[in-house]
């Protein structure tokens, strides 16, 4: 069976990248062709694309000696690899190009495809709206998560998307509140399952981590903070302290700007001889 992973934009996204890896890679086991469904963004690629320019002008300013690396490529330099080696990708701009003939399924999940404002523009397309009307497809979410215990849909979004629920041949989701709020508001029950990341034995990281061949940090501690607090970032301060590290994290998806710019393993800029 061929099937398409539908889940958030990968991007630098650690957690959501494990997670798509391991789904593929669970569903390729059973003997299916999987490929991840990995929208790019047309107004992160534009601004990327005039972030990219106007550093072009910096440096043609200031010379042929300094070399400018930007933020967004900073964050994805070894995402990206994994990414690239490890997924087997199906890049799109738009969900609208897909067709009927290209897959038999769709797997929907993990990661909070069902938040809107994760999923913004893309949260009909992880409805699968774009296949309301095609007959034969098997429509599947596993492990959706909504991302918070409450109900934050407008009452149009709602009304949609408990539409096109409907439409699943099978809903499971990553939390057990999540159970609630498809029955309460999409109007379909839901099974309470794992995250695609936990279906995989520790052995599978530890061959992941064995395989990588990237030259190792140093003396520098990595957070990756979902959400990052004033106490969690006073804790990550105090043991870098004690241990004479260099810390090095990421909070909310993304660096924190001060790192960046203050320190140069990072090498925001680099002052080539």
């Amino acid at each position: 069976m061929r099937i398409g992973i539908i889940t958030l934009p990968l991007h630098h996204n650690i957690g959501g990248i494990l997670q798509a890896w391991a789904l593929q890679t669970v569903l390729t086991r059973m003997g299916n062709e999987v490929m991840v469904i990995d929208k790019k963004p047309i107004v992160k690629s534009w601004l990327e694309e005039i972030g990219r320019f106007g550093w072009q002008i910096i440096k043609n300013i200031l010379g042929s000696k300094i070399e400018i690396v930007l933020p967004f490529e900073i964050k994805a330099q070894y995402t990206n690899i994994f990414t690239l080696k490890k997924l087997n990708l199906w890049g799109r701009r738009n969900f609208s190009e897909l067709k009927p003939s290209d897959f038999d399924a769709y797997v929907v999940g993990s990661d909070q495809v069902w938040r809107p404002d994760y999923a913004g523009s893309s949260l009909n397309a992880a409805y699968l709206e774009f296949a309301k009307y095609w007959d034969g497809v098997k429509r599947i979410a596993y492990a959706v998560s909504f991302g918070l215990d409450k109900w934050t849909y407008t009452q149009e979004q709602t009304e949609l998307c408990s539409t096109l629920a409907q439409k699943f041949d099978t809903i499971t989701v990553r939390e057990c509140g999540a159970v609630d709020l498809c029955r309460k508001y999409l109007k379909v029950n839901a099974q309470n399952v794992l995250d695609p990341s936990l279906l995989l034995d520790a052995e599978e990281y530890i061959t992941l981590i064995d395989q990588d061949q990237t030259t190792k940090a140093g003396s520098n501690v990595f957070g990756y903070l979902l959400n990052g607090t004033h106490e969690i970032n006073s804790l990550i301060k105090e043991i870098t302290k004690k241990g004479n590290y260099t810390d090095y994290h990421i909070v909310d998806g993304g660096f924190q700007w001060s790192n960046i710019l203050r320190r140069s393993t990072e090498q925001f800029i680099t002052v080539t001889q």
